[in-house]
């Protein structure tokens, strides 16, 4: 699922991560449905295999190995004279890595093919996905990365069979959902759940009363008072009572009466975040006097910034740098804990509680962008990002910084898909880091090649036509790097990752023609085994793409391609 608890951090959100997750959920309760196990055994005797004859034992054209059962192939020959060839296993193409699995393989491997089995199986058993919070794929820029996100598939998704059940949840965002409401509006049944229905009210009442439940000698009746002030939102009473408990334990008997005022005490969950603010805002001003615009500005709103587009929990010592905070560090600690009722904090680091404290600081609501706390979430990514770039740019190739690997490119594509006019776009900034492979290489060596692929493919969905060749050229030196490195599986990586997508058809093309251009491989791999490699898989790779278009001078040319490769083949 996309959410984020309250206790974890975000969920990735991608097709790919959500159908492996139901795979694996189904083999464990219902391990007989998943597909038989393969075991194949072959036992062949042959007497004199003549020159120029060839005896095949097995022969497979594309086997894609489930990671969801066990695959156990077994050959044995015996031949008496052999003067020609004999093979025991001949495998045209091995996909072994559940990651390098094409997408339609997954969903087929995971739900669809299990779902039959099921039917026949058990008729009136029903399988059931839910899907929680697919709004919060607004904010989860890594999500238009890689292989696409959840919500891409679903929009796609085929035909179900009768038992299979896919429910999902989403807080009203008609632009989001446009798409897969339009494609699957003859299957699509919506229930809208009102915040101010009976049973949500009784729920929420019910939680504050157990929340409440361990403060004791508090007012009677505020249970039911607080649960409607919360307007429908668990979180508000979440927040609220975190707050109270911080309150309590403290002593603060001034903040445990504020707390309880239901006059002061603010409606809705936008509501209770600002009153948390105007309350720290007010605070500083009292301790600061008359300089407290300049510490707010230069310490308060900065942390607000940072934690506001961060993209992973952050350790103190990556805040004050993301931050340009290092000669401030007891004060950023001070303002931590001051934030602690708005912060989910334990060794890992720090992060805003919840994904919709960041959208409140960074709501583009003009009411809103004059508030003292409100975050330009466009600038913020940019400085973030120009940090990063600033302290490793000249040396990505000895980086161990996990988040500048991970976040540097993303948050430049976060920083193009919210600046409010095109001037204001890091286009260039984002261009020049991923057209030279050194970030590349760097991130495919200490991340790893499916994360490198999908900073390539998020850019690519941001930046304007005239910026893709270089984005293509950088991906192509990128990977020709790692192939003279001997790195295995690198074509059916790229393919894994984006040869489905048809929003970047250009980028895949661009580079499979590159890679499968014995010219470009002599000079951009030095060794002759790697170059013969590269020809072979990167060939049938755009052979691949050349079918799919299925037209007459596509199939011809994809037909040349596989002699071509077949010629090279070591």
């Amino acid at each position: 699922c996309p959410r984020r608890l309250s206790s974890h951090p975000l969920a990735s959100g991608d097709a790919w991560s959500v159908l492996l997750s139901i795979g694996n959920q189904l083999a464990v309760l219902r391990p007989e449905i998943m597909r038989v196990d393969v075991d194949l055994q072959v036992s062949q005797t042959v007497g004199a295999v003549a020159a120029g004859a060839k005896v095949v034992g097995a022969r497979i054209g594309v086997l894609s190995v489930s990671p969801f059962q066990h695959t156990a192939i077994q050959v044995e020959q015996q031949a008496d004279v052999v003067e020609g060839e004999i093979v025991g296993l001949d495998i045209d193409r091995m996909v072994a890595e559940a990651r390098l699995l094409e997408l339609g393989n997954m969903q087929s491997l995971a739900l669809l093919d299990p779902a039959v089995r099921l039917a026949a199986r058990d008729p009136d058993a029903i399988i059931v996905v839910f899907i929680d919070a697919l709004d919060e794929l607004r904010y989860q820029w890594s999500a238009y990365a890689g292989r696409g996100d959840v919500l891409e598939w679903l929009a796609q998704c085929p035909d179900l069979p009768p038992n299979v059940r896919i429910v999902v949840s989403s807080r009203p965002d008609p632009r989001l959902l446009q798409r897969f409401r339009l494609a699957q509006r003859h299957r699509l049944r919506e229930e809208t759940i009102e915040p101010s229905s009976a049973e949500v009210r009784s729920d929420l009442r019910a939680y504050a009363e157990r929340l409440l439940a361990d403060f004791p000698g508090l007012p009677r009746g505020l249970a039911g008072r607080v649960s409607d002030r919360a307007q429908g939102s668990f979180l508000y009473l979440v927040l609220w009572g975190r707050a109270l408990r911080r309150a309590m334990g403290n002593g603060d008997g001034g903040q445990v009466a504020a707390l309880t005022d239901l006059l002061a005490l603010p409606d809705g969950l936008d509501g209770i975040y600002e009153y948390f603010l105007v309350v720290l805002r007010d605070t500083v001003q009292r301790r600061e006097g008359g300089s407290w615009k300049r510490v707010w500005d230069g310490i308060y709103r900065r942390v607000l910034g940072v934690l506001s587009v961060a993209q992973a929990q952050l350790r103190l010592d990556s805040l004050l740098d993301l931050g340009d905070l290092r000669d401030a560090g007891p004060a950023v600690r001070r303002v931590l804990d001051e934030l602690a009722q708005l912060l989910y904090e334990d060794g890992a680091g720090s992060r805003l509680f919840h994904l919709s404290v960041a959208e409140f600081l960074t709501s583009t609501d003009q009411a809103r962008t004059g508030d003292d706390w409100h975050v330009n979430a466009a600038e913020n990514h940019y400085q973030v990002a120009a940090r990063l770039i600033d302290r490793y740019g000249g040396t990505w190739q000895t980086c161990e910084d996990e988040y500048a690997l991970n976040y540097t490119a993303i948050h430049l594509v976060a920083a193009i898909r919210t600046a409010p006019t095109p001037d204001e776009r890091p286009v260039a900034s984002l261009t020049d880091l991923l057209s030279d492979p050194a970030f590349g290489v760097a991130k495919s060596h200490r991340i790893n090649m499916d994360a490198t692929l999908g900073d390539y493919v998020a850019a690519h969905t941001v930046l304007p036509p005239q910026f893709r060749l270089r984005l293509a050229e950088g991906l192509s030196a990128v990977l020709a790097h790692m192939i003279g490195e001997g790195i295995p599986d690198l074509a059916d990586t790229l393919h894994a990752v984006i040869g489905y997508r048809q929003d970047i058809g250009d980028l895949n093309e661009q580079v499979l023609s590159r890679l499968s251009d014995p010219d470009f491989l002599e000079h951009a791999v030095p060794h002759s085994a790697h170059r013969a490699a590269a020809l072979v898989a990167f060939s049938h790779g755009q052979a691949t793409r050349l079918r799919r278009k299925g037209d007459t001078p596509s199939l011809d040319q994809a037909r040349r391609r596989v002699e071509l490769f077949g010629k090279f083949s070591p």
